[in-house]
Formats: structure tokens, sequence, C-alpha cells
């Protein structure tokens, strides 16, 4: 009888322990994902009027979503100024497949330690500007691209915080590269531009950088920004 109270035991944490495991793992996506995963009666997610090209968009406000490397934000800081944290996924209904994620949230505290843990993760991003109001850093794992962005001088009433936007997306997906690559990240795209000209996947941002001045006079700006980058 022991023993059959043990393993009684034992079956009931390992059941506990994966239940408490988060549903989705920003972290962890590698695009295309299958919208499958998500469909399930225990997570909420409606689809938006939204469209992206071909992508349908479906959006959540459910928490168990709103995970990146164990890290929960909230869905705190609501008001009619500003939405809650939110999930979108831009989906190809044909394959069934998420080729886009966006994460929008104005938990500073959370954000601050998202950062913190893709650094962590990710290492030094191939591209980033930073200064003292804002963030822009872009990781690659293969055919996925990561961006953050962040401001860091948001406020929701009197009280100050931290607004983070997360895009993960497919970069083999042209329209997604070509819309979101601009307008923070033009210099990236640029530097992706030129990568791909010349077929070298080891070619680095900084020695894109030092190409365009040595090219062109007026395009010294790659360097200029990278010298008033703050640390990471």
């Amino acid at each position: 009888m022991k023993h059959y109270s043990i393993i009684i035991f034992l079956f009931i944490s390992i059941m506990t322990s994966c239940s408490s495991q988060p549903k989705l793992d920003l972290a962890q996506v590698q695009l295309p994902y299958d919208f499958n995963e998500l469909k399930n009666d225990e997570l909420q997610i409606e689809k938006d009027k939204l469209k992206f090209e071909n992508l349908i968009v479906y959006t959540s406000e459910d928490k168990n979503l709103f995970v990146f490397d164990k890290i929960t934000f909230a869905k705190e800081f609501s008001d009619k100024y500003h939405s809650p944290t939110r999930l979108y996924f831009y989906t190809n209904e044909s394959s069934n497949s998420v080729q886009f994620i966006r994460l929008n949230t104005h938990d500073g505290i959370n954000g601050e330690k998202m950062y913190q843990s893709i650094l962590k993760l990710f290492g030094k991003p191939i591209y980033y500007s930073k200064d003292k109001e804002f963030f822009n850093g872009v990781w690659e794992k293969g055919n996925t691209t990561f961006l953050l962005k962040q401001n860091y001088t948001a406020q929701i009433g009197n009280e100050k915080t931290v607004t983070t936007d997360l895009y993960i997306l497919n970069n083999e997906i042209e329209s997604l590269t070509d819309y979101y690559f601009s307008s923070d990240f033009q210099y990236y795209k640029d530097f992706v531009n030129e990568r791909v000209k010349k077929q070298n996947s080891n070619y680095t941002y900084q020695q894109f950088a030092e190409d365009q001045k040595n090219e062109f006079f007026e395009e010294e700006k790659y360097l200029k920004q990278i010298e008033k980058n703050l640390p990471l």
C-alpha cells in the first residue's frame, strides 16, 4: 500500500509539472510554426479583421501565451489610451502555418527581464541601436529573425514604464522583411541586402559599415551610428 501511494504521488507530481509548462515559449519559436499547436479549447485566440498580404491575423490576450524564457508578461497597464499585452499571429491558412508573431506589452519590469534574457540566450545582436530613450536589436536563428523594440520614455498615467515590442518573423518571406526591416531597422535592412549580394553568411554589420565608408563618403552614417550606441 505504501508503494502504491508513492506511485500515485509521483504520477500526480509529473502531471502537475507537465500542466505547468507554458503553452508557447516565444524564446523557442522557430518559423513557420504549426498553428494546430495553438488550436485548443484552453487557449483564447480570436480571428482579427486585419490581414497582411495573404496572411490572416489572429490575436490573443491569453496570459498562457505571454511567455518568453519562463518570463510571463502581465495584462496590466491597460486603459483607454493604451492597449493591454497582446499577441498577434500572422498565419497562412492554406498551409496552417504561423509566419510572423508580434508581442506588444507595457510591462516594464518583465520587458527589462526579457531584454536581459534574450542577450543571455542569443548573445550579442547582429545589429542594434541604443540610446537613453530607445533600443532596437536584431537576432537571427536560421530562417527566424527576432526584432526587439523598447521605448524607455513611456508613461501610463503618472507611472513610468517600458514598452516592448517583440517581432518574430520568417525571414524567407520577402513581404515581411520589406515591411518590418524598414523604419527603425532600415540600416539592418541595407546590411542584409548587401550580405545577400556578397553571398557571404559570415559577413558582419561592422564589415558592412566599414565597406560603406570606403565606397561612399556620405555613407559613413553606418559607422557613426555604431559609435554613438550605448553599451548593451
